[in-house]
């Protein structure tokens, strides 16, 4: 019995400093990495060579084919896309504008109306 007591006081002695020098959360890490062994540095993964850049890679839309890979056919394709855009922009404008245009004259008629009907 003295022996099992002298054990336990020698290892809370030995570890139990470790405890409370490295905590009890750390204690577990190094624990589990094996109390300061070297870590086995990790392996580089075998990677595939990667496909040569070839031509065939173009994407088509409305604005034609094109290599979304090479910067000059992208340049070329967000310049026709920016081109459209501003086209519609324009659309937009010219039928809010319209519609603007129809409002006015439908006030501008009824005020005319009433103008109208207030002289009889």
């Amino acid at each position: 019995m003295k022996l099992i007591i002298a054990l336990l006081v020698a290892l809370l002695l030995i570890g139990g400093g470790g405890v409370a020098l490295i905590g009890p959360g750390n204690l577990m890490t190094l624990i589990a990495q094996g109390e300061g062994e070297p870590k086995p540095e990790p392996e580089p993964e075998a990677r595939e060579p990667e496909p040569e850049k070839t031509k065939e890679k173009k994407k088509e839309d409305k604005y034609g084919k094109y290599d979304y890979e090479d910067p000059e056919d992208r340049m070329r394709a967000r310049s026709l896309a920016l081109h459209d855009l501003d086209e519609q922009r324009k659309e937009t404008i010219k039928f809010l504008t319209e519609i603007d245009t129809k409002e006015k004259r439908k006030k501008e008629r009824e005020r005319d109306m009433q103008k109208w009907l207030d002289k009889k």
